[in-house]
């Protein structure tokens, strides 16, 4: 079989499975616990650098330029805005206790949410014993945290890094050469947090780990592309904005979290049918739909 009609027939059973699946639905559950685990991670870093840096405006506006480069701008500007007041009101180590308290709490709902969504997606009944389930979703849910601690580690270091050459005759080149790998080093993290979620959600036995998947490689690109598509339709069509107010922000910020779930989910959707068809295709290792383990 050629290479596109494999992907072809690949891409038409993904779309098959994802309706029969209902990852719409899906996708609309994990927007309301990614959002319900936004705020308190948000309590979170800010009680961070209440205890660091007292409110540190510049590193508060560092690290919040890099989220608005995704999020709409009505959106942002409601992060933006939530994210400034509780700011001023963490310096204390009650709220940081609560901050880690209640986002690892809310975030690990939302990552159990996520592996019964992948099992929908393999079409797999969830067999592991509680505990085990519970430390997965916690595990997975650490992994999200360091992550994104990385990116915004590189996000920082992109910003300061002209400020600390600006004294050598490399300054520019070395400012410009760092800007374009900071890109790459996050669409690095962004898919080590697909391939870590796709390898660990689902209660199936994966073959091997993968760097990245075909549907990892799809659900970036995706949630890339809604992403900007997204903004630049807001940026010239607003009217959600116009017509709900101040709420309206909060639609659409639910909204981007429905789309990116919705890449997540499709992008295991494509990794599914892949194995489902190399299975059919007599390789051992693989499995089909509805099965656990290969054979």
């Amino acid at each position: 079989m050629k290479w596109s009609e494999a992907s072809k027939g690949i891409m038409v059973e993904a779309v098959r499975s994802a309706g029969r699946n209902d990852i719409t639905g899906r996708a609309a559950q994990l927007a309301y616990y990614f959002f319900l685990s936004l705020f308190p991670a948000m309590i979170l870093v800010a009680a961070s650098l209440g205890i660091l840096a007292g409110e540190g405006p510049k590193l508060r506006d560092e690290l919040l330029g890099g989220l608005g480069t995704v999020l709409p701008e009505t959106s942002f500007a409601l992060v933006r805005d939530s994210f400034t007041q509780i700011v001023k009101s963490s310096n204390n180590g009650g709220l940081f206790t609560f901050g880690a308290l209640a986002a690892l709490w809310s975030a690990t709902a939302g990552v159990s949410a996520v592996q019964d969504a992948l099992n929908s997606v393999y079409e797999v009944t969830e067999g592991r014993p509680y505990w085990k389930r519970s430390l997965i979703a916690i595990l997975l849910t650490l992994s999200f945290l360091v992550l994104a601690l990385a990116a915004g580690a590189a996000t920082l270091l992109g910003a300061y890094l002209p400020h600390l050459l600006a004294s050598t005759k490399l300054s520019a080149a070395a400012s410009l050469t760092w800007h374009a790998a900071e890109w790459v080093v996050i669409l690095f993290l962004l898919s080590m947090i697909f391939a870590v979620t796709y390898y660990l959600g689902p209660d199936v036995e994966q073959p091997k780990w993968r760097w990245i998947t075909p549907g990892a490689g799809v659900g970036i690109l995706t949630w890339i592309g809604a992403s900007l598509a997204f903004r630049i339709y807001l940026h010239h069509f607003d009217s959600y904005t116009k017509t709900y107010g101040s709420i309206g922000a909060v639609m659409i910020l639910l909204l981007w979290l429905y789309v990116s779930g919705l890449a997540l989910l499709f992008g295991a959707e494509i990794n599914s049918a892949a194995e489902n068809q190399s299975a059919k295709q007599g390789n051992p290792d693989a499995k089909e739909k509805g099965e656990k383990v290969p054979g």
